[in-house]
């Protein structure tokens, strides 16, 4: 073995007994450097479902776990949101399927298109002019 604890960083020797972390960083420690005693490893070693974390890796996992939970709230919160969308286009469904006449969208809209090379100004202006005197024509 040539490897170094990853809390004392000294050398381990063949002889010392070493725990592995199970998470990211894949180091190896002395027990003593763990507070494990031999009984506790020994106990860790024979059960196979169990995995060994080091402090560093426990602070990473609740991390990681903290995110989850916040992307699982998200998560839940955006497909409510969907939902209430999908009702309310389901409900205006009726009304696509239903032909209306343009009369009938545009409501009480006029539109007004300028004169063949008319500039936008001159059309609102003669629209002005040709209101103003209609309002004062009692025909």
């Amino acid at each position: 073995m040539n490897e170094e604890c990853g809390k004392c960083t000294a050398k381990i020797k063949q002889n010392e007994t070493v725990i592995a972390c199970s998470g990211t960083c894949k180091l190896q420690y002395h027990i003593r450097c763990v507070d494990l005693s031999s009984k506790d490893f020994q106990t860790l070693a024979s059960l196979t479902n169990v995995k060994w974390f080091c402090n560093n890796c426990l602070l990473l996992f609740d991390k990681y776990m903290d995110l989850k939970n916040n992307i699982d709230v998200i998560a839940s919160t955006v497909k409510i949101e969907m939902n209430k969308i999908y009702t309310a286009v389901k409900s205006k469904q009726s009304d696509l399927e239903t032909p209306r006449s343009f009369a009938e969208v545009a409501g009480n809209t006029i539109i007004i298109k300028p004169k063949a090379k008319q500039d936008t100004k001159t059309t609102r202006s003669d629209i002005t002019k040709n209101s103003i005197q209609q309002s004062w024509n009692w025909e």
